[in-house]
């Protein structure tokens, strides 16, 4: 479906790819345009058929798969993050865009190359950048977190992906997000 400068456009990897965010939001105008995989290089690569109509607002949430699947360090990925906020405000300024931090793994489940550790870091940046941008961070990583630091099992069944419990967690957590007009941090 095209996306038009009324919409919602939620932007990431499987773990968007997988929530049913008009559903979970009650928002008809929510465009999931999350693609299983997806790394932050490959969110630079589409960017522009997403932008280019200036949506309304932006949930981004990618970089894992960075760290697990391509072995980058958190400053590589941040570095093609740089480069997708600045892209996103160059071809669509009026978008507010929310960086949602990158969720935490369990690792006695997932045993990809990303560490918990490698993460923070990388959320530690996004924060940064978000900041630097004047765009809103959204921390949802602080929400699933278990006494240990790692992705409390409750939400997983593989230490990375979620259940259904985590993805009505996390429309709670941003569900004012959406719904108001304007919106700050969290």
């Amino acid at each position: 479906m095209p996306i038009h400068s009324s919409d919602i456009v939620f932007l990431g990897d499987s773990i968007t790819d997988e929530g049913e965010w008009a559903e979970l939001l009650s928002h008809p105008a929510i465009k999931n345009r999350g693609i299983s995989s997806d790394t932050t290089i490959g969110v630079l690569a589409r960017l522009s058929e997403i932008v280019t109509p200036q949506p309304q607002k932006l949930f981004l949430m990618i970089g894992v798969n960075d760290l697990s699947n391509l072995g980058r360090s958190p400053t590589e990925v941040t570095q093609t993050y740089r480069e997708i906020l600045t892209r996103i405000h160059d071809l669509s300024p009026q978008t507010h865009v929310f960086v949602q931090s990158v969720l935490p793994i369990n690792s006695s489940l997932f045993f990809g190359q990303a560490t918990n550790s490698s993460i923070r870091e990388l959320n530690s940046q996004f924060q940064t950048l978000a900041k630097e941008f004047s765009y809103s961070y959204i921390d949802l990583l602080a929400h699933f977190i278990d006494a240990h630091g790692q992705l409390d099992a409750q939400y997983t069944t593989d230490g990375i992906h979620l259940n259904g419990v985590a993805y009505q967690r996390w429309a709670k957590l941003i569900a004012s997000h959406v719904l108001s007009e304007n919106s700050a941090a969290v």
